[in-house]
């Protein structure tokens, strides 16, 4: 088995899943697939950490048969795909852009101008500023 072929797999799977789930009850609310030197790489953009997990144990789903498919095929073939997997939960954000189109967590949410002289990024996350 080529890794190549595992790799599109999961890429694949990836994609599958990602617009299957987006809009459902598991709230993906978006996501982004990019090339790069390290390869492949899939960011994903959920309204809880409890939706995510919901979604990945959900043996009704995509991703819980597709990923026991994909460990049952990466086992034959060890070390032909690596899988990088962090998880955040994050309360408050700020994306700022400038010159370039929205993107990530911004393109996944909203956006909301900056637009009052002074106003800053503690104001913005709704920071009390120490007296």
């Amino acid at each position: 088995m080529a890794s190549g072929s595992l790799a599109s797999g999961l890429l694949r799977h990836a994609g599958h899943a990602c617009g299957a789930v987006q809009g459902q009850e598991f709230r993906l609310l978006g996501y982004r697939l990019t090339f790069g030197a390290g390869g492949p790489l899939v960011v994903q953009y959920w309204s809880s950490h409890e939706k995510l997990y919901a979604y990945a144990s959900d043996r009704n789903a995509a991703h819980r048969p597709a990923w026991a498919a994909f460990n049952r095929r990466v086992r034959k073939a060890p070390g032909s795909v690596g899988i990088w997997h962090e998880t955040y939960v994050v309360e408050r954000a700020e994306t700022i852009y400038s010159g370039m189109p929205v993107s990530g967590l911004a393109a996944a949410t909203s956006v909301v101008e900056v637009a009052r002289r002074g106003e800053t990024a503690r104001e913005r996350l709704g920071e009390r500023q120490a007296a």
